[in-house]
């Protein structure tokens, strides 16, 4: 797995909870000495706000953690149903250089890939 494919601000392709063959993992990478919260908006695939936009998803990271989520915690932390096809996520934080890595695994075949130098 690549993991210099590390993008900034935004978690792309995000299957929803009801999707059987492609579940995701969204790691939010905090490398900095500042604490801060993780604001995001999460869209559907037309582009269409689903839940709270800019809700607090990790609030007051400490510096040098990692927050994770599936796309189950997702419609928890929106209060939301399952989304139909594909969802992204635009993060917006002041904390220097955070970094999101967001990792598909087929179900079918345990194949991993890193998804997050996907473009919407």
């Amino acid at each position: 797995m690549d993991m210099s494919c590390v993008e900034t601000d935004s978690a792309f392709v995000i299957p929803s909870p009801n999707n059987g063959q492609d579940q995701p993992i969204i790691r939010i990478y905090n490398p900095s000495g500042t604490v801060g919260d993780v604001t995001a908006t999460l869209y559907d695939q037309t582009g269409v706000t689903l839940g709270t936009s800019n809700l607090k998803l990790v609030p007051n990271m400490a510096p040098r953690s990692v927050a994770i989520f599936n796309s189950s915690d997702l419609t928890s932390q929106f209060g939301i149903q399952p989304w139909n096809g594909r969802a992204w996520m635009k993060l917006t934080t002041a904390i220097p250089d955070l970094k999101v890595m967001n990792i598909l695994q087929d179900m079918a075949t345990g194949t991993w890939s890193n998804m997050s130098c996907a473009t919407n």
